[in-house]
């Protein structure tokens, strides 16, 4: 029956089977559709102009009824009709919507596609599966982030000044990769204000050194034990530790050659005998000199243990190199052995090196006056330790 006013609704029943389909009198292509359980809807048939459907019959769902009474379906069809018009695909519009990929699709296609080709892909990863994804929510639409839900997941780690800047680096790259995909047009992560990060300045004192040998002298690891040995001996950074293979290993040129670095370039480092003797008493059952596990569960307990319950692994790598400098060694040679490739990076071991030329110069002071009496030694203004 066509349908002409609301009380014409009251007098359509449920079809015996499937569902059909009533006509509004002056609306066309506008139905009042019924199915034999009794549900009831308004629906719009049209055919799109343009797209890829363009041509084809399309049937949109307005709305359920008694929600959507006659005039509201009126209302809903006119602006349908008008964006049909104008070339639009309002069908075609939900569905892309629906089909649009999700933080869960970037973290996977990111992860897939792009993290494998660069040296900090393992940790995007890790960043999505530990930051992103539980803050953001794996099924929202990439195309749906905006900067205010970037900026707020950055906020919440404010704790982690460090860690909450290189989230939204990752994020920032994630995102330049889904642009070329037309996922999104903007980067959202782009002009977020990142958190000051002061440079952590924890190094091993003379006092701690032989607590920690100890203790790592008694692990009931021992090839855990001797990797953090190796950490401490050679300045060298946990992954690349952990990537160093026995054909990397020269233990007759003594050194030790790190395929890749954080800086993307081969580096070649010279081994001492400690070194050498650590890695020649490693067994040869695998390519990998140290085919460690569970390597930060391990140091939990060996820096508690040994007393230093502060201590990062990366800790010791700045700790070899403060050792260096507070010795007198150049800023050069530390940048050499630690792989530095740009000077800056080293120029944080600067101040170690005053303190131990303030000491130097201390000390050359008190030789070249010890001849001169108590008096006379009164008169030399001591040296500013503070400086």
């Amino acid at each position: 029956m066509r349908i002409e006013t609301a009380a014409d609704l009251k007098k359509i029943t449920p079809p015996a089977k499937g569902n059909e389909r009533h006509p509004v009198e002056g609306y066309p292509s506008l139905y009042f559709k019924i199915t034999r359980n009794g549900a009831m809807s308004w629906t719009y048939r049209y055919r799109p102009r343009l797209g890829p459907r363009a041509g084809a019959d399309r049937e949109f769902t307005i709305g359920e009824y008694p929600l959507f009474g006659l005039g509201l379906a009126k209302q809903e069809y006119r602006d349908l009709r008008r964006r049909v018009a104008r070339g639009e695909d309002p069908l075609g519009e939900i569905q892309e919507a629906r089909e649009a990929p999700t933080m869960g699709d970037l973290a996977k296609a990111f992860g897939e596609e792009h993290c494998p080709r660069i040296k900090s892909g393992e940790t995007h990863v890790w960043r999505f599966k530990r930051y992103i994804l539980p803050r953001l929510g794996a099924s929202l639409k990439v195309a749906a982030v905006t900067h205010a839900d970037v900026d707020a997941l950055h906020r919440s780690l404010r704790h982690t000044p460090v860690q909450a800047n290189r989230v939204i680096s990752t994020l920032k790259t994630a995102f330049n990769f889904a642009i070329p995909r037309k996922w999104i047009t903007t980067n959202p992560a782009a002009h977020v204000t990142r958190f000051a990060e002061q440079p952590r300045e924890r190094y091993l004192t003379d006092e701690e050194v032989p607590r920690l040998f100890a203790v790592l002298a008694n692990c009931r690891n021992q090839s855990v034990g001797d990797s953090i040995r190796l950490l401490l001996l050679t300045g060298c950074r946990r992954g690349e530790m952990l990537a160093m293979r026995w054909a990397d290993v020269d233990l007759q040129a003594r050194t030790w050659t790190k395929p890749t670095t954080k800086t993307g370039r081969r580096h070649r480092v010279p081994l001492s005998a400690p070194a050498l003797k650590v890695i020649a008493r490693q067994p040869r059952n695998s390519e990998l000199v140290f085919p460690c596990r569970d390597l930060k569960r391990w140091w939990q307990e060996i820096r508690t243990e040994a007393g230093i319950a502060d201590m990062t692994m990366h800790d010791l790598r700045h700790s070899a190199a403060s050792f260096l400098a507070s010795d007198g060694e150049s800023l050069r040679i530390i940048g050499e052995l630690l792989g530095h490739r740009q000077a800056s990076s080293t120029q944080r071991y600067s101040h170690v090196m005053d303190r131990a030329a303030r000491a130097a110069a201390e000390k050359l002071g008190r030789k070249l006056t010890s001849h001169e009496t108590p008096e006379a030694a009164e008169d030399v203004i001591p040296m500013n330790r503070g400086a």
